[in-house]
This record gives C-alpha cells, structure tokens and sequence, in this order.
C-alpha cells in the first residue's frame, strides 16, 4: 500500500497496489490505478489511468471504482484507462473533466452538482451510462462518448441530462441509446440530436424531454407543422425507431 501525505506533487507510476491519498496532497497522477482511496480534502488536480488488478485472485474484468467527491480545492479531473464507475461529484470549484478509457459497471460515469463544472469531454471514453445532472455553470454540453456493454451482457445505452440551470446548448451524437432523459434544464434552448439513430441492444426504450427551454414560436394545426429554433426536430430519426418498439415509451 501506497499512503499519500503532506506532497504537493505526486506521482505514482508502474504501481500495481493500493492507493491512499491523504490530507495535503494536490496535484496527483498515476498511470496504473487497480485500487484507490481518496481520504484528504486538498486535491487541486488529479490525472489517472485506471487499470485491471493483476494480481487479484479472480480475474479482474472491472477495474476500480472512482469517487471524487466534495473535495472544494479541486479544479480539473483527467481519466484514462479501465474504470467500474467513475462518480465526481459536489466539488465547488472543479471547472474542466476529460474523460477516456473505458468505464465498465452498469453505474457507469455520474457528474454531479459541481456548481463552476463548464467543461466535459467524454469524446474517448466508452461506458453506458453518462449521468450529467446538477451542474450549475454548465452552458454547452456535446454528449459524444461511445456506448458499450462492459461488465452486462447486452449493451443498454442511457443519457441523463437534468437539472442543468444554466445549460444552453445540448448536443448528443452518441448512438445506440435506449434510455435517453433531458429534463428541468432552464436555461436549455437548442438539442441537435442528428447523430442519435438507434435504441440499444436491449429494445425497452424509454424517452423523456420536459421541462427545459425547447419554445415553438408557432404551431400550424392544418399542415400538422411546427416553426422553432430550437432543431428538437433532429430527434426525429432517433423517435421513430423508439415509436418502433413494442416496448417503449416516450416523453
């Protein structure tokens, strides 16, 4: 075991055991996390690679679970690499999170209620779950990781953006979805969804969008016809494969 304390840059790499970081402890990185505790309160950045435990006695298919939560110094988060979950929630002044790798648990990845959170890239990572709620300061969000079954054995596929005040602009290309929820963003005007297409391997799809800022500036009943900026009409494609579905349900 590898206890961290009282190192304002640490860096643990090629280590295949547990981690502990404690109090004073501000910028971390490792390139080989198979097991980790984050006990102290003073992380300003952490930079990791998530990774399979060789040495653990039944396989490991998962890798380990990540929690960075409430932790009011921490400004940016950068993963890599194999995760079972990946939660990083209520951090006050955390502003930027680059995610990447794989996350492989139904859990998925959860982000939420970072109050100056204005930044997320989940272009390279692949999970499937992305869970995007209670983010005060966020403004734009581009939806684009790749879904993939992980740990079950039928890929799903769910998107959850709630909650989001001051979100604007939603974007969301990632395909293959079977659980898709944008509800309660205040601020939210415009959803380009042209790259969603497809349920999920499961086939129950399940669809809600209410309760956000999505305005027609008219309705024309005669030719059954909307005008509105607000380009909702990119999900058409993606509706009519859930309206396809004896299972679903929609929103």
């Amino acid at each position: 075991t590898v206890s961290l304390t009282n190192i304002i840059n640490a860096t643990v790499n090629g280590y295949d055991g547990a981690i502990t970081i404690g109090e004073d402890v501000q910028n971390f990185s490792a390139d080989n996390i198979v097991d980790i505790t984050v006990s102290g309160n003073d992380l300003v950045s952490f930079t990791g690679t998530g990774a399979l435990d060789g040495n653990a006695t039944t396989a490991d298919k998962a890798g380990p679970a990540l929690t960075l939560s409430s932790h009011g110094d921490l400004e940016t988060v950068s993963l890599d690499g194999t995760y079972t979950t990946v939660t990083i929630s209520s951090n006050g002044n955390l502003t930027s999170v680059t995610l990447a790798g794989t996350v492989t648990g139904a859990g998925g990845v959860d982000i939420n209620t970072n109050s100056d959170l204005t930044t997320i890239n989940m272009t390279a990572v692949t999970t499937d779950k992305m869970d995007i709620d209670g983010n005060s300061d966020l403004e734009t969000l581009t939806v684009d990781f790749t879904t993939g079954a992980g740990e079950a054995t039928t890929q799903e596929g769910t998107i959850i953006v709630n909650n989001n005040e001051s979100l604007e602009s939603l974007t969301i290309s990632t395909d293959n979805v079977d659980n898709l929820t944008v509800t309660n963003n205040a601020d939210l005007e415009t959803i380009d969804a042209s790259g969603l297409v497809s349920i999920g391997a499961t086939g129950t799809a399940s669809v809600t969008i209410t309760n956000n800022d999505l305005n027609a500036s008219k309705s024309d009943d005669e030719n059954d016809a909307f005008t509105t900026a607000s380009d909702i009409k990119t999900l058409k494609a993606y509706l009519t494969a859930v309206a396809a579905d004896a299972d679903s349900n929609a929103d």
